[in-house]
């Protein structure tokens, strides 16, 4: 890790560019270019520091409410609903998960407190009836009331996370790297797919640089990102407008990771299926050996920023296509041999569905999807027919500033579980009460 970056930060503190705009603060960082080399110790503050002022630009609350009066359920029919509880954590702050019914009613709260580490990204429960976590900087698998049995060693983590059938997890990291561009060297941040063990040890890492290639980086990411170094902020409306990223070292933006279960027309059983926001691109990369072994989207002008794909039963993939520059998100299911978009939702009008980061669908049991709506705090169930079933407003407002009125929590991703994944004899007795009815 360069230490001219490491101290970026303390540069930005010192000159009171806390209070600047998250892309400009984020840039004000690369900025920096007269830095004192940092001790290991000191190095990894500050790297936990520059991930977290890089996630600035995910909101821990509403930006612009739509629906300031709704609260939890306002949309509910129980003949065409997946029964199960619906679980999701918070972006900012520590670690905390909400458990609600499909009535709405909250039905636990879960917290731990990894060190380091911050905000719960993504939560599943293990093979084993415990719970594995993430969030900023931290995996950990922890019990229902918190306790950590075992935390991975630190790295950048974001995201999320999946676990294979055999108990592995494979979840994403930010590493910094240098990259020879226009005869110097730049800093960029690359995205790691790291591999753990069971009991959370690391088995290896997969460099998405590595795997693509510096030659995938847009040259306009490149050259901002050399402007950076130089002093030389880019303008956030280029950066949010024409180039749909948050800061110029972003310019992979890994933000979904799956394990294949099964075998695809275009893909082998453990493989990983995952998202490159920034490069518009779907990936499946192959481990044995590593190699990408399928690709969608790049190039094509078919995706704008997507999230979260899945794969289907019928081997099918389903995006989530985030929209930034339409100012609408969609659903599309893809044909993977063909790369033919067979399905997808758009909803009516078109911004009524909308969330510019985060967002998933969740394929259901019984052929529904289970849509997280980010930065609006929403949820909502989906028939493949386009009629919505179910649908939740985030009832959790973080506490409000002076003259100001409380605002509503994003929801980064939510899932349904039903009794078979939850494995009741662990659980907190308010969720295990709550199955017999709603699992």
């Amino acid at each position: 890790m360069h230490a001219s970056v490491l101290s970026c930060a303390r540069v930005a503190a010192a000159r009171g560019l806390a209070a600047l705009p998250p892309v400009l603060l984020a840039i004000a960082l690369c900025a920096c270019r007269d830095a004192a080399p940092v001790e290991k110790s000191e190095a990894d503050a500050e790297s936990e520091r520059i991930a977290q002022l890089s996630a600035l630009a995910y909101l821990g609350s509403v930006a612009e409410e739509r629906r300031a009066e709704s609260r939890g359920v306002v949309v509910l029919d129980r003949e065409r609903t997946q029964p199960g509880i619906t679980a999701f954590g918070g972006r900012h702050g520590p670690p905390a998960g909400y458990f609600f019914d499909r009535e709405g009613r909250e039905l636990a709260r879960y917290s731990t407190r990894p060190e380091p580490g911050n905000s719960l990204l993504w939560m599943e429960p293990t093979r084993d009836g415990q719970l594995l976590v993430s969030g900023r900087g931290y995996v950990a698998k922890t019990t229902w009331a918190g306790e950590i049995l075992w935390q991975a060693e630190p790295r950048q983590y974001h995201h999320g996370f999946d676990q294979a059938p055999d108990g592995r997890v494979f979840a994403m990291a930010h590493e910094l790297r240098a990259v020879d561009f226009a005869g110097r060297e730049i800093t960029i941040s690359d995205d790691l797919v790291v591999e753990l063990s069971s009991a959370g040890a690391t088995l290896g890492t997969i460099s998405i640089l590595d795997l693509l290639g510096a030659a995938a980086i847009p040259r306009r990411m490149l050259e901002l990102a050399a402007a950076a170094a130089d002093g030389s902020a880019a303008s956030g409306a280029e950066l949010e407008g024409e180039l749909a990223v948050d800061h110029p070292w972003d310019v992979f933006h890994l933000n979904s990771v799956e394990v294949l279960t099964r075998d695809l027309a275009v893909a082998r059983r453990g493989d990983l299926l995952v998202s490159l926001r920034t490069l518009n691109l779907v990936l499946v990369i192959g481990l044995d050996p590593v190699g990408v072994r399928w690709q969608w989207g790049k190039g094509r002008k078919l995706l704008d920023r997507p999230h979260a794909p899945r794969a289907l039963a019928n081997g099918n993939l389903l995006v989530f296509d985030n929209g930034w520059r339409r100012g609408s998100s969609r659903l599309v299911e893809v044909e993977p041999r063909s790369g033919r978009i067979v399905w997808k939702y758009v909803a009516d009008p078109p911004e009524s569905f909308y969330t510019r980061r985060g967002g998933m669908a969740q394929p259901l049991a019984n052929g529904n999807l289970l849509v997280t709506e980010s930065d609006s705090g929403r949820l909502f169930e989906l028939t493949r027919g386009g009629e919505i079933v179910w649908e939740f407003w985030n009832p959790i407002f973080a506490p409000a500033k002076a003259g100001e009125a409380p605002k509503r929590k994003t929801i980064y991703r939510a899932w349904r579980w039903s009794a078979e994944e939850l494995r009741p004899a662990a659980l907190p007795k308010a969720l295990r009460r709550a199955l017999p009815a709603h699992g």
